[in-house]
């Protein structure tokens, strides 16, 4: 009998599921090198670190002394298990979701134990599946899980396929190549919860790292999407929309700039989000087409297509010389709504663009399918010409795309497209403060978008642009000598940014970091960092050691990976590992890092140049992780931190 054979043998007197005992045999064996089969109080911490329940240090003994049954100083595999049940049990006292649902004609009313009304739209499972299967067609990992293709007749099946995580990974890389290292992905053993779990954590926070809201998501949510099908299909719609909508913009389709109206400049286009862009689009197209098109301008995705008029003429206008036969306006003869939708699903497929809509999601007025319908004719065919106006090149740095992804995550309005446009009214900025520092924007002393447009608009921007720079100073503790509000209006980019890095670090350290370093210094904090990281690499026996975040040692990705498998013992595959690959082996590392849970915003490239900056984040990030004692659900994707100490 070998080994993990016995160890399974002892759990039998527990009951416990397959599954939650192969993974309780596989922490014990990762932790028990000498195989006695007994955990001594010095292991018991990294047992329950590799058991996924990560406890205070001193609660050990405590714990030791409660189910060490026979006293002899070690605890068995049967008495881990026990202990494991009973804290889970004190740990988490869930709340059983009561959750009803009705079914409607466009889709289902799920209604959760507090009463929440959340309809999942049938149209948008399908829309969504029907994406996917498209953009994921030749990836061979999901092909052979057999994740694809979904059954974009079956509602339930996006949900069953997400639940392992592997398809969620490749839908983060899907809206952002290259986000998630292939390597860090469990592709195999997924029948066993903590591979499943990994790749869930991994997909969640490599999400938020791209700029997706992920509040309340974790491993527990996707592991049953069927009792939280609103909050899985929100996160999947946001992935879809990102990847749909990343080529709507000036640098990959500089002939928006076609879009100008009289008197604008491309700043103005700069302010204009996707979906307003994308509406700006439509119009134009309509109002070239006043010969056959005589309704007004679409204002939205829904209730304006609702007759299939504007899509008739746009499609119509869009489609290639080529195109045999042409498409014609005769549809817009037909008198009944349904029928006529019908025409205008026959004449997408025609243009290669009729996979995402049905005639049903027209005449329902479905603002999501429809909106990725339009995204995707304007991929497809743009049907714009080169405008005489100079091109605009406008190139993201890396800080400037980190700073944005990790202000989208946290949901500000509107969204940061443009970093310096997106800020230059201050009101962004006042957001990330009010995070930063619950309550200490005055809301009634903040001027609105709408107020821009009267006389004197320019200073309503700059009376709020002085408020976020007296903000950002107190209470926020950031530095702001030389800086005004009307720097950050004029999109002074060296000042703008000074502030941006500041209110980042201070919610790193504030927020991500638990407020370890409170009232510190940015050295002193730095410091606190730097010593409890090589603290812990010494006490776990790694071999790293790292001086400050300028340190060249850095930039293999080794101190990081092995502080990570410090935290969470098991979690690194150094074979994974290339060498002198430095930029694959960062990318492997900060999917460790997030696969552990830590949020973390920094790219690849910021380590191999070792950034100082953003590689003392991660080192923050990691902080917080190490001394975090974990998440429970309550039952209806509600989340509560507890600590256990």
């Amino acid at each position: 009998m070998s080994y993990e054979e016995q160890l399974a043998g002892q759990l039998a007197s527990l009951n416990l599921k397959d599954d939650e005992r192969d993974e309780l045999v596989e922490a014990f064996a990762r932790v028990d090198q000498d195989r006695s089969k007994e955990i001594d109080v010095s292991e018991l911490v990294a047992l329950f670190k590799a058991a996924n329940f990560p406890v205070a240090r001193f609660k050990v003994t405590e714990y030791l002394q409660q189910y060490d049954l026979n006293r002899n100083g070690t605890i068995t595999i049967n008495e881990f298990g026990t202990m494991l049940k009973d804290l889970k049990a004190k740990k988490v006292a869930p709340i059983q979701p009561k959750n009803r649902t009705d079914i409607t004609k466009t889709g289902m009313v799920r209604k959760g134990n507090m009463g929440a009304h959340h309809l999942i739209n049938n149209g948008e499972v399908r829309a969504y599946s029907a994406f996917i299967n498209s953009n994921l067609a030749h990836d061979e990992d999901l092909v052979n899980l057999g994740h694809l293709k979904l059954n974009v007749g079956d509602e339930n099946d996006l949900f069953s396929k997400v639940r392992d995580g592997v398809l969620l990974c490749k839908m983060v890389n899907m809206a952002s190549p290259g986000t998630i290292a292939e390597k860090a992905i469990n592709k195999k053993k997924l029948e066993q919860v903590f591979r499943r779990q990994e790749n869930l954590q991994l997909g969640i926070m490599s999400a938020n790292s791209i700029g997706v809201v992920t509040v309340n998501h974790t491993p527990i949510t996707w592991s049953s999407p069927e009792d939280n099908q609103h909050m899985v299909l929100g996160l999947i719609w946001q992935l879809v929309k990102k990847a749909a909508f990343k080529k709507i913009n000036l640098n990959d389709a500089p002939n928006i700039a076609a879009l100008l109206l009289p008197g604008e400049t491309i700043d103005d286009l700069m302010g204009l989000s996707p979906e307003e862009l994308l509406l700006r689009w439509m119009n134009y197209h309509l109002n070239k087409d006043k010969t056959n098109y005589d309704g007004g301008n679409v204002n939205n995705f829904g209730s304006d297509i609702k007759d299939s008029q504007a899509y008739i003429s746009l499609l119509n206008r869009i489609q290639p010389l080529e195109l045999h036969p042409q498409l014609d306006y005769s549809s817009q003869g037909i008198s009944d709504e349904h029928s006529r939708a019908e025409r205008v699903q026959e004449m997408a497929a025609a243009l290669g663009c009729g996979d995402y809509i049905t005639a049903g999601d027209i005449t329902d007025g479905n603002e999501k399918v429809n909106m990725l319908f339009t995204a995707q004719l304007f991929n497809e065919h743009p049907g714009l010409e080169k405008p005489d106006v100079e091109q605009l090149v406008i190139e993201e740095t890396l800080d400037e795309k980190t700073y944005r992804n990790w202000m989208n995550s946290l949901e500000v309005k509107p969204y940061v497209n443009y970093l310096y446009h997106s800020l230059s009214d201050g009101i962004v900025i006042l957001q990330l403060e009010d995070i930063i520092r619950k309550g200490c924007v005055n809301w009634k002393m903040v001027n609105q978008p709408h107020t821009y447009k009267k006389l004197g608009g320019l200073m309503k921007k700059i009376e709020n642009c002085n408020l976020a720079v007296k903000l950002a100073k107190d209470p926020c503790d950031c530095v702001v000598v030389g800086i005004d509000g009307s720097d950050i209006c004029n999109m002074n980019k060296m000042l703008t940014l000074a502030i941006v890095w500041q209110l980042m670090r201070a919610y790193t350290m504030n927020v991500l970091a638990g407020g370890v370093t409170a009232g510190k210094s940015a050295r002193q904090a730095d410091e606190i960092i730097i010593k409890w990281a090589n603290q812990t690499l010494a006490d776990n026996d790694k071999t790293a050691n790292f001086k400050n975040f300028s340190d060249q040692s850095l930039k293999n990705s080794t101190s990081i990976l092995q502080l990570v498998e410090s935290i969470k013992p098991g979690s690194v595959d150094w074979d994974c590992l290339e060498n002198g690959n430095h930029l694959e082996n960062a990318r492997y590392c900060l999917s460790c890092c997030r696969r552990i849970g830590a949020r973390v915003y920094a790219l690849p490239e910021h380590i191999v140049d070792v950034n100082k900056k953003m590689v003392s984040t991660i080192f923050a990030c990691l902080m917080g992780i190490g001394l975090s004692a974990g998440v429970a659900s309550s039952g209806d994707g509600e989340l509560a931190t507890h600590r256990i100490d």
